[in-house]
């Protein structure tokens, strides 16, 4: 028995196309390293007064984060502010810290 081929790709019916590269940005989160908790010294109401709070307003508006009027008050944009100066500044976030004032040179 005899098998018979036959060739159908020829020459002249090969074409060329281009195809244009497709691109996609691609964001992806990994995990570098294991949370962890640490403690830090915060100022309270026992150990915080208007006039530091002046000073912490007048510190972050002359970094450049707008802490609203300068009233002795943390209200919600002074808050917002030092949560920003802190980010930026790559310190502890979620209150006012003895290491944020240190780093404004805000003495007790």
């Amino acid at each position: 028995m005899r098998a018979e081929t036959q060739t159908l790709d020829k020459e002249e019916n090969r074409r060329k196309i281009m195809i244009p590269a497709e691109y996609q940005t691609i964001t992806r989160t990994e995990k570098t390293s294991d949370g962890h908790m640490e403690w830090r010294r915060i100022l309270c109401e026992t150990n915080v007064n208007a006039s530091i709070i002046r000073q912490v307003q007048m510190g972050l508006r002359d970094a450049g984060h707008n802490p609203g009027p300068i009233d002795g008050v943390i209200g919600r944009e002074t808050q917002s502010a030092l949560k920003s100066y802190q980010r930026a500044n790559n310190l502890a976030e979620g209150g006012l810290t003895y290491e944020t004032l240190r780093h404004m040179n805000i003495s007790l």
